[in-house]
C-alpha cells in the first residue's frame, strides 16, 4: 500500500486531490487490473479498472513447432504473465552465407533454413543456380566430338556437365589445321 507523502489533517471532502503517479495493482482477469491510487495530501484512495500493459518477456525457446513458436509477455503494472503463439520469422534466403546448402541431386540442394526469433529450423529444398561461367572444361571440342564443360552450383557442391559443339575461336575448341589434321592450340 501507498502513502500520502506528506501527513496533513485535511478532510477528504475539501482536498483537491494530487493523485499518487505510482499505484497498487491487482490482475482482475487476462485483460484487465485494478489500480489503487492515493491522494499525497489527504490518503484519500481511489480504484480504476486499467488495462494491462503488455511488455515483451521472451521466447520460450522450447515450445514451438512447424509453424509457430511461443512468447511470453508480462504485464508491467501488475506483473500478470501471458503467452501467445506467432509465427516464426525465417531467415531472409536472399542471405545464403547464413546457410549450408547439401547436394541431393542434380537438379535440387536442400538447406537448413533458422527462425531469427527461436530454435526452429527447417529443411528447404531449391534447383541448383550455376555460375554464368565454366569452371573446368572436361573435353575440349574437336570437328567431330563435343566438347564437356562444367559448371559449379553457386551454392553446394553439384555440378553439370554442358557438351558444346567445336566452334572457332572458342577456348573450349582445339584448333585444327584442317589441311594436315593436327592439332594446335
Amino acid at each position: 500500500m501507498l502513502v500520502a507523502a506528506v501527513s496533513t489533517n485535511v478532510n477528504a471532502e475539501d482536498c483537491y486531490h494530487n493523485w499518487s503517479y505510482s499505484a497498487d495493482y491487482t490482475k482482475l482477469d487476462d485483460t484487465y487490473h485494478q489500480a489503487e491510487y492515493y491522494c499525497y495530501y489527504c490518503n484519500a484512495k481511489k480504484t480504476e479498472k486499467e488495462k494491462h500493459t503488455w511488455l515483451y518477456e521472451e521466447i520460450l525457446g522450447d515450445q514451438y513447432d512447424a509453424n509457430y513458436h511461443t512468447v511470453q509477455y508480462e504485464c508491467m503494472d501488475c506483473g500478470a504473465v501471458k503467452t501467445e503463439k506467432e509465427a516464426h520469422s525465417w531467415e531472409d534466403e536472399d542471405y545464403g552465407e547464413y546457410y549450408t546448402y547439401y547436394y541431393e541431386n542434380k537438379k535440387y540442394h536442400t538447406y537448413e533454413q533458422k527462425c531469427e526469433d527461436c530454435n526452429a529450423t527447417r529443411e528447404l529444398r531449391a534447383r541448383h543456380k550455376y555460375f554464368s561461367f565454366y569452371d573446368k572444361i572436361a573435353r575440349y571440342a574437336t570437328f567431330n566430338k563435343k566438347g564437356i564443360l562444367v559448371y559449379s552450383c553457386i551454392d553446394c557442391d553439384g555440378t553439370k556437365k554442358v557438351y558444346k559443339k567445336w566452334k572457332s575461336g572458342t577456348d573450349y575448341s582445339r584448333n585444327y589445321d584442317i589441311k594436315h589434321g593436327t592439332v594446335f592450340n
